[in-house]
This record gives structure tokens, sequence and C-alpha cells, in this order.
């Protein structure tokens, strides 16, 4: 049983304000169902983005089951069979559904597949400023749709904020002291109080790099800043940034761009 639900679809066949965009908004809704409840089953030929509210839905694909959890997202791609079903009620979501010449580019660039993500609260205000910018019947209204959609595929991928963890704090204790040379990974660990193995650990997974990647990161990106916009020198950039010397920075520099830093403050687009 359908408790609630709303949608807004374009009429592709009438709607003077499909463009040819990248990426191309389809549809949107927000859905409360009971139990029993089940979607009719079809073949869809485009990519539908399903966020969970509350409760909990049954995705199925090919025999296989996908549980969708509150604060989890859900993809079917283009060509699947879709089939939901309410597994605890009430079930409630948010959904869009894209099409558009970039998509299957969208797809593999974000490395979308079929399972359940983790991806925080729902942000019901973006859905909500997408059925509006579906309501306009213009192009601009085109526009702004697609730039919300990816906005909101752009926070699923985000995941949830990290807030007061401990990569935040560490990232927050790289962000004040990144200009000291003698910050290390065993003195972050000290100063947020867990062992050095977890913080490294901790960091690893939520950015990909180890803290002391992470570090250098933080210091070359404040670096090309200044080569780029500033007239310091290469000794007084490497002493702001934390480097202990000059040829250890243009070392490094080098080793990330392949250029040393004459050239690319020489070339600063």
């Amino acid at each position: 049983m359908l408790l609630k639900g709303l949608h807004r679809y374009r009429d592709e066949a009438h709607d003077a304000a499909c463009i040819r965009a990248p990426l191309h908004v389809r549809s949107c809704g927000h859905y409360i169902v009971g139990k029993p409840w089940r979607d009719k089953p079809l073949k869809k030929h485009f990519m539908e983005l399903f966020w969970c509210v509350r409760g909990v839905g049954n995705f199925g694909y090919r025999g296989k089951v996908f549980r969708l959890l509150p604060n989890t997202v859900f993809f079917y791609l283009p060509g699947d069979f879709h089939d939901i079903t309410t597994h605890t009620a009430p079930f409630e979501y948010d959904w869009l559904t894209l099409d558009g010449d970039n998509l299957e580019n969208t797809i593999s660039q974000f490395g979308i597949t079929r399972k359940i993500m983790p991806a925080g609260r729902c942000p019901a205000e973006l859905f909500d400023h997408l059925e509006n910018h579906l309501r306009d019947y213009t192009p601009r209204g085109e526009y702004l749709a697609g730039a919300t959609a990816y906005q909101i595929l752009s926070l699923a991928f985000a995941g949830t904020d990290p807030g007061n963890s401990l990569f935040e704090q560490f990232r927050e204790r790289v962000k004040i002291h990144f200009s000291d040379p003698d910050l290390s990974v065993a003195s972050l660990a000290r100063e947020v109080g867990v062992h050095r193995t977890t913080l490294f650990r901790t960091v690893r997974a939520a950015s990909g790099m180890t803290p002391q990647e992470y570090i250098c990161t933080c210091r070359v990106q404040e670096a090309l800043s200044l080569i780029r916009d500033s007239s310091w020198s290469f000794k007084e950039i490497a002493a702001e940034t934390g480097f202990r010397n000059q040829n250890y920075f243009a070392k490094i520099i080098r080793r990330r761009f392949a250029r040393n830093p004459s050239w690319l403050r020489a070339h600063p687009g």
C-alpha cells in the first residue's frame, strides 16, 4: 500500500525545457510506504538513486536482495529490472532518475555499482529543490535540476560528515601546524591521545593516504598557492610551509609535478 508519494516526471515529448545536458534529470520523488507493498516490477533504461530516510526496503536484482537501511543509498543501473518491496514499515525514501549523454561516464568515474552504501542523512532539502527545479519548465530549470542532482550524487559518495571524529581532529591539527617542520605522525598521535598505528589506519581509511602523505600534501598545496600567487622567495615559501630547507622543498615539488618551482611560477595556469 502506497501511503504517500510525491513525484515529478519530465514530459520529454512536449517539454521545451529539455536540453542536451550531459546529465539529465528525468524524475524525482519521495515515498512513504507501508507493508505489504511492492513497487511495480519493471525494466528501466536509466539510472536511479534511492536514499533511505527510515524503515527498511528490499531491492532485488537477479536473485540477490539488497537491504536499504536508513542513511544508506542504493543504485539501479540502466537496463536493470527494478523489484522493490517493504521489509520494515513505514519505509520512507527519496529517489531520483538520471540519463543523458554523459551518464555512462558518470557511472564509471564515480564507480557506481549495485551495492548498499553508507551516505549519512538524506539531504531532503536538496530533493525539495530538485522537485522545484523540475517544476520550472524552462531551460534554466533544467540546468538547475542537473546541478542539484549532481550535488546529491556527490553527497552520496562523500559519506557521513566526520564531525569530531579522530580523522577530523587529525585534519584540524595538520591545518594549524603544517608549517612546523617538526610536525610528525608520532607527535600528532600523542596530541589526539591514540597509538600511532590507530592514527595511521584511521587516516588511511578516511583519505586514502598515510598520515605523512596527508601532511606532505597539505604542505605542497599551500606551497603551490604561494609559488603562483606571491612574490616570496622559494626559501621563504619552504620555511612557511614546513619544509626544512629549500633543496628538500624543490625535490618534493619536482616529485609531485615533474617540474621545478621556477617553472610553476612562470606557468601559473
